[in-house]
């Protein structure tokens, strides 16, 4: 059994000293920061032309696979936010419609998929009175037959945005 002792030590009822097992808060900070350095993404070499999902607003979660692979990929809501400024389009909802889902677009392409993968969406509407002008941009998104589709109002959307969308794509 230890016995607090000194700064970074503890004593054994025998009162031999010992270094404690667990590391220490400075080792273990040293630990994450070597760890985090290691685990940034590497900057792409100048004559590196990035993807179109570089230019998406990065959401906290872009995609998710289900775990085994699977074949559905999963995408975090998009609000309107225009890649070249970082700031929410203004305009109507058609034209924050659309900005979303070509933000979206663009993550589906760079995962190798085209809109033609889409199965379901999710569309978030701040006002329901909007579903019209929501619907044309939807319709321009996608050809026909269009995937699933549930609208919900919501009370707010991050950045005061009137609409966000989220999908779900499919492999194969």
């Amino acid at each position: 059994m230890a016995i607090a002792a000194g700064r970074g030590e503890c004593r054994t009822r025998k009162g031999i000293r010992r270094r404690p097992s667990a590391p220490t808060a400075r080792v273990v900070a040293y630990l994450l920061r070597r760890q985090l350095l290691r685990s940034r993404p590497q900057p792409a070499p100048p004559c590196a032309k990035p993807s179109p999902a570089r230019a998406a607003p990065p959401p906290s979660a872009r995609t998710r696979t289900p775990s085994g692979g699977g074949d559905l990929l999963y995408l975090s809501g998009q609000t309107p936010i225009d890649p070249a400024t970082g700031k929410l389009v203004t305009g109507d909802v058609h034209a924050q419609t659309l900005r979303a889902f070509a933000n979206l677009r663009a993550v589906v392409e760079d995962a190798g998929l085209t809109m033609q993968h889409v199965i379901k969406c999710n569309v978030y509407l701040t006002d329901m009175r909007d579903f019209a002008l929501m619907n044309a941009a939807y319709e321009a998104a996608f050809e026909r037959p269009f995937p699933a589709r549930t609208t919900v109002a919501v009370a707010g959307l991050p950045l005061g945005a009137r609409v966000e969308v989220e999908m779900v794509a499919r492999r194969g």
